[in-house]
């Protein structure tokens, strides 16, 4: 374990540079799980993994085998029924060869590629706010440092449209569920936003990036963005006809 006065100086840093992201550690309060993602050389550079994996944390806190929760900020947690969907694997052979990558091969090839919607939003969450925090202390990062935050939150993002769309073309059962779940609704609606700002606003800085410039061009391309609008606004169309 890193030493307990290294990682509490880290913490102080976390407080004093992304307070917005401070209440995901105070809610968690796992000083050594913390403590193993961070760099006791560079202290501001493991704090984006060590938000990732404390939200993890925080979020299956959260949860119970009934509700799936996520938290997005301080203030605001959404919630919806579990309920069964179709394997995140099934998306890896819909990939393009741009994203055929490390992230897909981790994330819908190796342990856990059975789960389904419920991951993929929350490693998209996580890798939202890692991205938002090291957007944060981007200052401290030397110009010539190179760091993943956008390929994984890019890769996320472009995972969730084609879940949508393997999920219209192939698994109608469950695009109906989807679309009928307010609560879901709210969560999409509201990750997709954040994410979308969040990436945008971290483009400028090149060490924020390795290999995620044709990916974000990917995600944003019309034909992928066509997914999520045709969600939202079927899932907006069914909650305005059910009121």
């Amino acid at each position: 374990m890193k030493s307990e006065n290294f990682v509490i100086k880290s913490i102080e840093i976390l407080k004093a540079f992304v307070p917005e992201e401070n209440y995901i550690y105070e809610q968690t309060k796992d000083l050594q799980d913390f403590g193993h993602w961070l760099n006791p050389s560079l202290p501001h550079f493991g704090l984006p993994a060590a938000i990732h994996e404390s939200l993890h944390l925080l979020d299956n806190n959260l949860s119970n085998r009934f509700h799936a929760s996520y938290s997005i900020t301080r203030a605001m947690t959404v919630s919806f029924n579990r309920f069964h969907s179709f394997p995140r694997s099934e998306l890896f052979s819909f990939l393009p060869q741009v994203q055929k990558d490390s992230y897909a091969d981790l994330y819908l090839l190796g342990p856990g590629c059975e789960q389904g919607i419920e991951m993929l939003l929350e490693e998209l969450n996580a890798y939202t706010h890692s991205c938002f925090t090291a957007l944060k202390l981007v200052s401290f990062i030397p110009s010539h440092y190179r760091f993943s935050e956008r390929d994984g939150l890019a890769s996320f993002m472009y995972f969730l449209i084609l879940y949508l769309r393997i999920a219209y073309e192939y698994h109608q059962v469950i695009w109906n569920q989807m679309i009928k779940s307010f609560p879901m609704l709210q969560l999409i609606d509201t990750l997709w936003c954040r994410a979308k700002n969040i990436l945008s606003w971290a483009f400028p800085f090149s060490q924020l990036g390795l290999f995620d410039k044709k990916k974000m061009g990917h995600v944003f391309h019309s034909h992928n963005i066509f997914w999520i609008e045709k969600y939202l606004l079927e899932a907006r169309r069914y909650k305005f006809n059910s009121s």
